[in-house]
């Protein structure tokens, strides 16, 4: 199978590598064939046998034969060891056997003999070939530069299931892989840094089914510093990548900051909208009651009896009776509203929780818990969609569900209203039977004398 692996320099083509494709191949007990910069003594020391899996490659193997392509289709190797083609002499030795210098010039992975290996594992299965850079391989063909992929190459990579053998091809930009081999993969997956969501210690994994085909999983990565001490990457000058990086603020970090200011605002809105609405009204002013007080009158001048006028009878003034006026009673705001649990939004290590308040089964605004603590109510949370509000003792439970249709009349108690709902026929007590007189004969009393026969003559 033949997987592509694109990235930016510096997005985690390497760290992807290592951790879910070479390392888990190490574990399974296969050989890996790479090109990556893979530090042995951090493999030796978590599994000395991992090193007898791992081959690095740094240059083009030996030629030990002749290719066919063709043999293949005919069910004979396509590697004809010790077989040289005319004018070859095999004046090395690789691996015990005859060999010829590779082509001078030739890139790494860039002849059929860098992919021939005789290792097989369970189930006859070749080894992983990890190649990184590897349009520098097998450039896409460009006469003008000379650059092209040799063609045996490309016969390898359309019969490389005949040796059992995996690949992934690690590239910055696909258009520059030969599309000969590109077009081969059944997996194309595409990584790059997280720096633009802000998280500069993840990466962005998309995986596609083929080189266009569409994309089948999506998913953000952490990088894990356990992993790291695995590889060298290849990233120069990340220093400066990362202060350039640095200055870009990301349009998702700006949303972030940008909508806890809204949340605030519309949280304030919230509450002077309630302290208008549902607010409390001033207390009517206490007036005195109007006292009765008799004036004293003048002294009456009694003429002609020389006596002196008795003394002015006074009546004292009573001291000011005040009327007492009962304490006013607030309705409670919701009394004839329903409340329904929205959900609840946990900011800043604050729970807070949306409400909807609804009239004769219709959605009418929304309010937050403290909203309802603001109004006056005990606001107790059970879970995310169960809560307990209370209004003066009086207890009401609101729960994650939807309005129904009633009839209800804001500012009216819910008890009125209940009783305004029953049904106008009642049932009444039978009126108390009145004691028959003997001396009244009722037609009922000679229609039964007649049919008995005892209708006097």
């Amino acid at each position: 199978m033949i997987n592509l692996l694109e990235g930016v320099p510096g997005s985690g083509k390497s760290y992807e590598a290592v951790t879910y494709h070479v390392i888990p191949a190490l574990k399974a007990g296969r050989k890996v064939v790479t090109n990556l910069p893979l530090n042995l003594q951090a493999f030796r020391a978590v599994n000395p046998d991992w090193c007898e899996l791992l081959e690095i490659r740094r240059g083009p193997q030996p030629i030990l034969g002749s290719w066919d392509a063709e043999a293949a289709n005919r069910g004979e190797p396509a590697y004809l060891v010790g077989k040289f083609a005319e004018g070859v002499d095999p004046d090395l030795m690789h691996k015990g056997k005859p060999a010829a210098p590779a082509p001078m010039g030739q890139r790494l992975f860039a002849g059929v003999w860098d992919f021939y290996d005789e290792w097989r594992g369970d189930g006859n299965i070749g080894p992983l070939f990890v190649i990184d850079e590897c349009h520098v391989s097998f450039p896409r063909e460009q006469i003008r530069k000379g650059k092209m992929t040799p063609d045996e190459v490309i016969q390898w990579f359309k019969i490389s299931r005949h040796f059992g053998a995996d690949v992934l091809l690690m590239t910055q930009r696909m258009k520059a892989l030969e599309e000969d081999v590109a077009g081969l993969a059944e997996m194309h997956i595409r990584v790059r840094k997280a720096t633009f969501l802000g998280a500069s210690d993840k990466y962005v994994r998309k995986v596609f089914a083929g080189l266009r085909g569409g994309e089948v999983s999506s998913d953000i990565r952490p990088y894990k510093p356990e992993f790291f001490g695995f590889y060298k990457s290849h990233t120069q000058g990340a220093a400066v990548i990362e202060a350039a990086a640095q200055d870009v603020a990301p349009a998702n970090v700006k949303w972030r900051r940008a909508s806890y200011v809204m949340f605030g605002l519309a949280a304030v809105g919230f509450v002077w909208m309630g302290s208008k609405i549902f607010g409390k009204s001033e207390p009517p002013s206490v007036r005195p009651a109007a006292v009765a007080s008799s004036a004293p009158r003048p002294a009456a001048t009694v003429v002609g009896t020389g006596q002196a006028s008795p003394a002015p009878l006074v009546v004292g003034a009573a001291a000011p009776q005040v009327q007492r006026i009962a304490p006013v009673e607030h309705p409670e705001p919701m009394e004839a509203r329903g409340l329904h649990l929205t959900g609840c939004l946990v900011m800043a290590g604050r729970t807070s929780c949306v409400l909807m308040v609804s009239q004769n089964g219709q959605p009418v605004f929304s309010i937050t818990d403290a909203d309802l603590v603001t109004m006056g109510y005990k606001w107790q949370r059970l879970a995310d969609c169960a809560a307990i509000v209370s209004w003066r003792g009086k207890e009401r439970t609101v729960i994650c569900d939807l309005p129904q249709v009633g009839i209800s009349v804001a500012g009216v108690p819910r008890s009125v209203q209940a009783g305004a709902d029953t049904s106008a026929a009642q049932s009444r007590p039978m009126p108390d039977q009145v004691p028959h007189d003997p001396q009244i004969v009722s037609v009922h009393d000679v229609v039964g004398q007649w049919r008995t026969g005892a209708l006097p003559q």
